[in-house]
């Protein structure tokens, strides 16, 4: 066990060592600026719909993650195991409420960029 142990840690340190300086370097952008050009309210709002986006997957990773806890550790109780699939289950209904409401969303502003002649 403790070669094992050993080994895993000589690898580990191997590895660590081996990766170039520059890809552990984080660059921290600001994102409500672009370099190229100046920031136009349609990339604001690209922008900010993105990041919700984001956080609404995070969320719903975070209770599906919940639900299948609840359910394997439900131990045969059958309380426990609605409750862990109705969690699932709000989960995915949370997300395709999202992703359909983003959908609709675009094309409504699609339709009325094309509509007026202006472009995004």
């Amino acid at each position: 066990m403790k070669n094992l142990s050993k080994l895993t840690l000589a690898g580990l340190i191997i590895t660590i060592t081996q990766i170039p300086e520059k890809s552990l370097a984080v660059e921290l952008v600001n994102p409500l600026t672009n370099t190229n050009q100046g920031l136009n309210p349609t990339d604001l709002y690209g922008r900010i719909v993105a990041g919700f986006l984001g956080v609404i997957g995070a969320v719903a990773l975070t209770y599906f993650i919940w639900g299948g806890f609840l359910w394997l550790t439900s131990a045969g109780s059958p309380e426990k195991i609605k409750k862990g699939k109705d969690t699932i289950v709000w989960a995915i209904i949370g997300l395709i409420l999202v992703f359909s409401s983003y959908i609709i969303l675009k094309f409504v502003l699609s339709t009325i960029t094309t509509a007026t002649g202006t472009t995004p």
